[in-house]
């Protein structure tokens, strides 16, 4: 039960989705990289800095699960009023995403004056199709080539993102997790009712005093498989115990 309460943070990523960033300089293939990741044209793609100016989003499928990709404007120093505020978001949307693609074009990499979470961040060489220079020494170890424009690179991006997601220990398919609110407290109601009653046993308490916490856990159990299971249960418990005498 305990294990079964502590999936509750995983389960609500998976009902709700992931937020992934895409981030980096003007002009390295973010945009192109949004487009291959959906699938489809979503953003526009040209050979002039700085044309995201603003975060566009589109909700996926990668990898089995649901994630709303952000693209965002280039981080540059600027002085240009409309791009400074759309630095400002792309930084913002950064911090508070699940998961951000720090995107280099490999042949430019031109470094970018932010701080990420290592945990969250996956390294996108792009642009191998044109040929490959010579990486950065970056402080994050998740990394992959890919080629936006070609589509190549991309499942091994996508196993990255599941490995990076899930650190290392992606659940199984057949794993149980709560994703309502409702039922996590219930469990965890629950749990501390059983707690209470393994300790009153542990101390040979009588088991008439440990009938409202029993009863507890179970009326809780039962809100979250729709039965009333507690008169039941309690019956075949006490059934060998003189209640009362």
């Amino acid at each position: 039960m305990s294990a079964l309460h502590s999936t509750f943070y995983e389960g609500q990523l998976v009902k709700s989705g992931f937020s992934l960033c895409l981030i980096g300089a003007p002009n390295v293939g973010k945009s192109s990289l949004m487009n291959a990741l959906c699938g489809k044209e979503r953003a526009i793609v040209t050979n002039i800095p700085g044309t995201t100016r603003d975060l566009l989003e589109e909700e996926v499928q990668l990898a089995g699960l649901h994630f709303r990709l952000i693209d965002t404007a280039g981080i540059r120093e600027t002085d240009e009023v409309v791009e400074k505020e759309g630095v400002r978001r792309s930084e913002k949307a950064a911090q508070d995403s699940d998961l951000i693609l720090l995107v280099f074009d490999i042949n430019h990499p031109t470094d970018i004056p932010l701080s990420l979470p290592q945990k969250k961040t996956i390294v996108i060489w792009n642009k191998i199709d044109l040929g490959s220079g010579e990486k950065l020494p970056l402080p994050y170890p998740h990394q992959v080539e890919v080629s936006a424009k070609e589509r190549w690179g991309l499942d091994t991006l996508k196993e990255q993102i599941h490995q990076v997601l899930w650190q290392g220990s992606p659940p199984s398919k057949e794993e149980l997790m709560i994703t309502s609110q409702r039922h996590y407290q219930a469990l965890g109601q629950a749990i501390q009712a059983l707690e209470t009653v393994l300790s009153g046993l542990q101390t040979e308490i009588s088991p008439e005093f440990l009938v409202s916490d029993i009863r507890l856990a179970l009326k809780e159990l039962g809100t979250i498989i729709g039965i009333d299971i507690t008169e039941e249960v309690l019956s075949a418990i006490f059934s060998k115990f003189c209640v009362g005498k």
